[in-house]
């Protein structure tokens, strides 16, 4: 029995694997195409969607400082260390075909819940304590261009565009008697989160595609044995192609004899 993909593998289900158990069979010349209905992209969004969740998670959010100025008091510094990523939540997402140009990722109304700890000093005057970030309404759009190797049969996958919006970012700051003075510049600190989140989810999107879909698609069998002398092959002869309704895969589906068997 084949081994199960584990969960990072899991991401190919998204586009290919979950999809096939509800692929229509229609007849052709000389092969088959196997045709994925929009009902089996959709069971594919949810096992894909709570991989790119997880990856999502491990987002690495870097030390930040800057400085603040208040009047009369002068200048002064921050620093904020120690993020985690307490959750990331993608409530709704979709997967959409787009005709003869592949597939469409959306996911609406995202959010992710941050935790570290600040400190600012001003003079001979040091506070520190910790904080909390909510970003919120958060949508992701990605582009998906499905191809094929030649040589293989096997088929390919590229990320052909990202975008993300973030529309709120709040922080919650606790501790310290003078932690107000953190509350006067929290903008500035709102829009370094912004920046930050924005430019990595897209990184690990482009990512999720490239090194963990694109491998692991290397890795799938086109021929099936049926004894010891004969198989059939069923590996691509064209690119996947989309139309407004389905995903159709065209294959080879011939018999292979003898020393034309290989597996693997």
């Amino acid at each position: 029995m084949a081994r199960e993909p584990d969960s990072a593998l899991r991401w190919a289900a998204l586009l290919v694997l979950a999809t096939l158990g509800t692929a229509v069979m229609a007849a052709t010349n000389p092969g088959v195409v196997a045709r994925i209905t929009q009902k089996g992209l959709d069971y594919a969004c949810q096992q894909g969607v709570a991989v790119l969740q997880k990856e999502l998670e491990k987002i690495n959010i870097p030390d930040f400082s800057g400085s603040f100025k208040i009047k009369h008091l002068g200048k002064g510094h921050y620093s904020f260390y120690s993020m985690v990523i307490r959750g990331f939540q993608l409530p709704s997402s979709q997967i959409r075909l787009v005709p003869n140009k592949g597939l469409d990722l959306s996911i609406r109304n995202a959010n992710v819940k941050i935790s570290g700890k600040w400190k600012a000093r001003k003079k001979f005057i040091k506070i520190k304590g910790n904080f909390d970030l909510g970003v919120e309404g958060i949508s992701i759009s990605a582009g998906l261009e499905l191809g094929f190797d030649p040589a293989s049969g096997l088929p390919t996958a590229t990320c052909s565009s990202c975008s993300n919006h973030i529309k709120s970012v709040s922080v919650r700051i606790s501790g310290g008697k003078l932690g107000w003075l953190i509350q006067l510049f929290h903008k500035k600190i709102e829009s370094s989160f912004r920046k930050t989140m924005a430019s990595k989810i897209c990184q690990i999107v482009t990512s999720s595609v490239s090194s963990k879909l694109q491998s692991y698609l290397k890795t799938l069998r086109v021929t099936t044995k049926i004894d010891k002398v004969s198989g059939i092959n069923y590996s691509l002869v064209a690119a996947p192609t989309a139309t407004a309704n389905n995903l159709d895969w065209q294959l080879k589906n011939f018999l292979l004899f003898g020393a034309d068997v290989h597996y693997g």
